[in-house]
C-alpha cells in the first residue's frame, strides 16, 4: 500500500503575508487553462526551467494544476493534474499558507503532500527546493498589503 509522505517547513519573508501572486522571474510562463484568476478555483501550467536556479540538467518541465484559493485563511492550494511531477509521483499537493509576524515581516508555512508511485525511489528534492525558494522570492518582493 502506498504511503502518503508530508513535507512541511515555515520559511519567514521581509513583507507581511497577505496575500502570494502568481508571478516570479524563475519560471518560464504560468498560463490560465481553466476558471478565471480572481475567482477561488481555477486551472493553470506552469512552464518551468530548474537550469536557472538549481543543479538540475536544465530540462524544461510542465506543471498542469488546480488552484484552490482560500482567501479566510490566506492559503493557496495547487494539486497536480499533469506534468512532468508525475512520473515520480502518483499524487502531489503543495498549500501555502500565509501569517503576518508584524508590520514589515511575515511567514509562508509549505505544506507538500505526495505519493511516490514506487516506495523505493528517493524524494526528488528539487521540487520542494523549487517550492520553498518560490515562497521565499515572491514573499519578499509582495508590496505591502
Amino acid at each position: 500500500m502506498a504511503q502518503i509522505h508530508k513535507h512541511e517547513k515555515v520559511i519567514e519573508i521581509k513583507n507581511s503575508a497577505y496575500r502570494l501572486p502568481n508571478v516570479t522571474d524563475k519560471l518560464t510562463s504560468i498560463e490560465l487553462v481553466a476558471g478565471d484568476w480572481s475567482s477561488n478555483e481555477f486551472v493553470k501550467s506552469w512552464n518551468y526551467n530548474f537550469n536557472k536556479f538549481l543543479f538540475s540538467n536544465g530540462k524544461a518541465e510542465i506543471f498542469k494544476e488546480r488552484t484552490r484559493v482560500d482567501k479566510a485563511n490566506k492559503t493557496l492550494t495547487f494539486t497536480a493534474l499533469e506534468g512532468d511531477i508525475l512520473r515520480n509521483y502518483k499524487t502531489w499537493k503543495t498549500t501555502f499558507q500565509a501569517a503576518p509576524k508584524n508590520e514589515t515581516a511575515g511567514y509562508v508555512k509549505i505544506i507538500i503532500e505526495y505519493e511516490k508511485i514506487n516506495e523505493d525511489d528517493p524524494v526528488r528534492h528539487e521540487y520542494i527546493d523549487f517550492l520553498e525558494g518560490f515562497a521565499k522570492e515572491v514573499g519578499d518582493n509582495l508590496p505591502k498589503a
